[in-house]
């Protein structure tokens, strides 16, 4: 027998919509089950700019940091570099035609990647930590500097933070599934190609299912949509 559930995060216990329990009116006793998400719906309201990666990171002097924060909200290549300018004082230009983002560098006091923020002591990080800066090099990338140090280039800027979401849940983990940090309990993975503003649509793979546990009682249901990590 085929037991369909409909969840609607409006109807949750606890949590947010994207990270949320769901409590069913009765358990839900499962032995040799399969499992598929037939269908997941939500809008794209991620901004290329959020509270977790809104901080911009420079070595100061000595062995302190120059902090700098970006306002939260959905950027084009042309105003993020209008606005890292305006906050850095330094010469910042975005071509269309490479999508590439271009900044001066000053070799005394360069641009920190977080690989090595984590050698900084956690007294400097006022809304942060080493380990976890909140820094925008998700959307920056790696950059090149020229090799006559006056400038640094970021290849091919995205403004979308996430490029893929995956549907999680405890409950549901099947040891069937591996997912990028090597974890069970990943449902599907929703690629968003969209941007902002638009609906998105996904599901597990066509044809494939799932092998929950042997026996499974449930009452409590998890879900989380998260990136990679």
């Amino acid at each position: 027998m085929t037991t369909a559930l409909y969840i609607d995060s409006r109807w949750r216990a606890s949590g947010s919509s994207s990270d949320f329990k769901y409590e069913l009116a009765e358990s839900l006793n499962l032995h040799g089950a399969r499992i598929r998400v037939n269908a997941i719906r939500f809008t794209d309201s991620f901004y290329t700019i959020e509270e977790s990666n809104r901080l911009l990171y420079f070595k100061g002097a000595g062995n302190t940091l120059d902090v700098y924060y970006l306002p939260i909200m959905a950027y084009t290549g042309s105003r993020l570099a209008a606005q890292l300018q305006f906050l850095t004082s330094r010469t910042c230009s975005f071509s269309d035609l490479t999508g590439n983002l271009t900044m001066a560098n000053i070799t005394s006091s360069p641009l920190l990647n977080d690989d090595q923020l984590r050698s900084y002591p956690s007294n400097l990080f006022m809304d942060a930590s080493p380990n976890d800066p909140k820094s925008c090099n998700n959307i920056l990338g790696p950059g090149e500097v020229s090799e006559d140090g006056s400038q640094i280039v970021f290849h091919f800027i995205s403004m979308a933070p996430y490029q893929d979401l995956y549907l999680r849940s405890s409950a549901l983990a099947c040891k069937g599934v591996r997912g990028p940090a090597h974890t069970h309990d990943i449902l599907c993975k929703i690629p968003l190609t969209q941007g902002i503003g638009r609906v998105v649509t996904g599901e597990t793979s066509s044809g494939v299912f799932y092998d929950l546990p042997q026996t499974v009682s449930l009452r409590t249901l998890d879900f989380r949509l998260t990136d990679h990590r």
